[in-house]
């Protein structure tokens, strides 16, 4: 898109806008996702509802990981957290 039809789109829009920035990734780049990205399947871009679906499943899930992280860290014991998706 031009600069002129994004300003397009967003007078459009109103006065709430969500910016969602995505970009294809290769599967090597996987494992190098940080924990405040989501990997979301193209489809789902056109689909704003199952996007932002999407979207928040990914945020909860990550709390989860890092809440449980915390806990397991503060017993001060070794463990290993393995997560499988």
């Amino acid at each position: 898109m031009s600069s002129e039809q994004v300003a397009q789109v967003l007078r459009m829009a109103g006065s709430e806008v969500k910016l969602v920035v995505a970009r294809p990734i290769e599967a090597s780049e996987v494992e190098t996702i940080k924990d405040n990205e989501s990997i979301v399947p193209t489809r789902l871009l056109s689909d704003p509802e199952v996007l932002e679906r999407h979207l928040m499943h990914s945020q909860q899930v990550n709390n989860l990981k890092q809440n449980c992280f915390d806990f397991l860290y503060s017993l001060s014991l070794p463990f290993v957290l393995i997560i499988k998706h």
